[in-house]
């Protein structure tokens, strides 16, 4: 079954960062950042936004370390 809030959270940090820099993104984007854009989540939903920003922190710091090769 697929969580609602998770692919909220998820859709919202893709359109969030689709203008930013890598360096900019991983500065500005935070989980927090997430749930006010979504006009906010219940509190058991809180990692959904948590889990959001983390996979994409993940997939940008490999992208950031291949830049400064």
């Amino acid at each position: 079954m697929v969580c609602a809030a998770n692919i909220a959270t998820s859709s919202i940090v893709t359109e969030m960062i689709k203008s930013l820099s890598l360096e900019q993104a991983w500065k500005d984007i935070t989980w927090k950042r997430v749930t006010e854009e979504i006009g906010g989540l219940p509190s058991v939903k809180i990692h959904c936004g948590v889990l959001a920003v983390g996979r994409t922190k993940s997939a940008q710091s490999g992208n950031i370390s291949k830049k400064k090769m």
